[in-house]
């Protein structure tokens, strides 16, 4: 049941993270002064691909039962709690009879609400993730001390969590931190998909950094996926594409040589620039903490049905087009302001979805100023987490919603200062009503005064997406 490489957990280990940064530096900076090197990307010691997340496991689990990851979580909580057993056993609402009965859990137990709200897994997460920009944070931070280039690091995937480790998701916190050490770079590995490409398009933007496009490659994309690819450079505004992979590009009788031989030079055409939308769908990476299913896929699945790799065959509208293409933010990109400027948030929750409190502080206070907030079932910000990582019931949309069914019970609508908050009563879960809901969007959209970027024609199923 270990995980894919073997013995990544031992990475929880100080004296690993000490010996790893020791290294990296070492290798920065024997290659700083070269001229064939313009940029530094870091490999993570943490995941399978050398990408900023934990890496999957073959039975499902967390990386955490070495000792090394026992340890590292016993500390942290014993920082946290000021090192008082007592304290942390009152929070988790069970005895404890030394720190050394304490293990890291293996996985939610959902209760009634559908997440697992016990403060115990919320403590867990809490330090899990932690750890993971821990060592970003230290990476980094090793690599600047020896060049002033240009520093990356890679994530790929859909970002939602998913099998390979929990936080894929995090692209805020992450893209953050490279945010610090200027100048540097994000590496989308997923750029064949246009929510990726919104998501870390919007963050990279957010915090001061550039943007590479890179897809997956053969054999696990198709020529399709090229060309998604290319429209998703050109519409979302990449600073650069890396379209190589070894042997492939220079293979005349692989299909993937020239497909880019002839993809390339409509890039070149091109200068492309970040063009900041009206609309943004939520995707809160902080609900895949606390969900059984260890993702949350509510935003991706309804993004674009055919700019997508991950959901291809089932069905699913274009929420994306009907809200005119929309940037995807997530907890800690709207704790630091990515909402300003913004006219519309729609959060397409299918069970239930939490945020941070600070995030509901943020939500809160930019409807007031004027902004719609659209949200879908009544597990839409039904928890907020504290400030002490505990979760606390606000139903209602975090309380900017009355609880009481009245009028038109199929949703609900609340003026808060010079905004609304909007809620439908059916869930954005699988059914008639995701399509349905295309038309609603549409009509929400234009009464919060979105720009529209690109539209669909419901008879003929026609999209037309305009790019600067």
């Amino acid at each position: 049941n270990r995980t894919g490489d073997g013995v990544e957990s031992a990475v929880f280990s100080p004296v690993l993270l000490d010996r790893f940064c020791r290294y990296l530096a070492d290798r920065v900076h024997s290659r700083a002064n070269a001229p064939y090197v313009s940029s530094f990307m870091l490999s993570s010691p943490i995941s399978t691909y050398g990408e900023v997340h934990y890496a999957a496991s073959t039975a499902h689990q967390y990386a955490v039962f070495s000792r090394p990851a026992k340890a590292n979580y016993r500390a942290w909580l014993q920082e946290q709690y000021d090192d008082d057993l007592a304290a942390l056993a009152r929070a988790w609402e069970r005895p404890l009879t030394t720190w050394e009965d304490i293990v890291p859990l293996q996985g939610q137990q959902a209760g009634p609400a559908g997440i697992d709200t016990r403060t115990e897994w919320s403590d867990f997460m809490h330090w899990y993730t932690w750890w993971l920009e821990e060592v970003t944070r230290r990476s980094l931070a090793a690599a600047r001390g020896e060049t002033d280039k240009p520093l990356a690091v890679m994530m790929g995937g859909m970002k939602i969590g998913l099998s390979q480790g929990i936080t894929l998701g995090n692209v805020g916190p992450i893209v953050k931190i490279l945010g610090h050490t200027p100048p540097a770079f994000l590496n989308d590995t997923d750029a064949q998909t246009l929510f990726s490409c919104r998501y870390t398009r919007a963050a990279c933007s957010q915090y001061g950094v550039d943007l590479m496009f890179e897809h997956v490659g053969p054999p696990h994309l198709h020529r399709f996926h090229q060309y998604n690819m290319t429209l998703n450079i050109l519409a979302c505004g990449g600073d650069v594409a890396h379209l190589a992979q070894t042997g492939q590009l220079y293979d005349p009788e692989h299909w993937f040589g020239p497909t880019w031989v002839a993809l390339a030079p409509l890039l070149h055409r091109y200068r492309t620039a970040y063009v900041k939308s009206d609309a943004v769908i939520f995707h809160s990476y902080m609900t895949s903490w606390y969900r059984p299913s260890r993702s949350n896929g509510d935003g991706v699945r309804l993004y674009d049905a055919t700019n997508t790799l991950w959901f291809p065959d089932k069905g699913y509208p274009s929420w994306g087009r009907a809200l005119a293409s929309p940037d995807v933010v997530d907890d800690v990109m709207i704790e630091d302001g990515a909402l300003a400027g913004r006219k519309l948030l729609v959060i397409p929750n299918s069970s239930v979805t939490v945020t941070s409190h600070r995030a509901v502080d943020a939500i809160r206070e930019w409807v007031r100023g004027g902004g719609t907030l659209v949200g879908f079932g009544e597990g839409c910000l039904a928890y907020t987490i504290e400030t002490d990582r505990s979760l606390q019931p606000t139903p209602g949309l975090a309380g900017m919603i009355s609880t009481q069914t009245g009028g038109d019970a199929e949703r609900s609508e609340t003026r808060l200062g010079q905004g609304r908050a909007v809620l439908y009563r059916t869930p954005a879960a699988d059914g008639p009503f995701l399509h349905e809901a295309m038309a609603l969007l549409e009509a929400e959209a234009q009464r919060a005064g979105v720009r529209r970027w690109c539209g669909a024609d419901a008879e003929h199923t026609v999209s037309i997406m305009y790019a600067g």
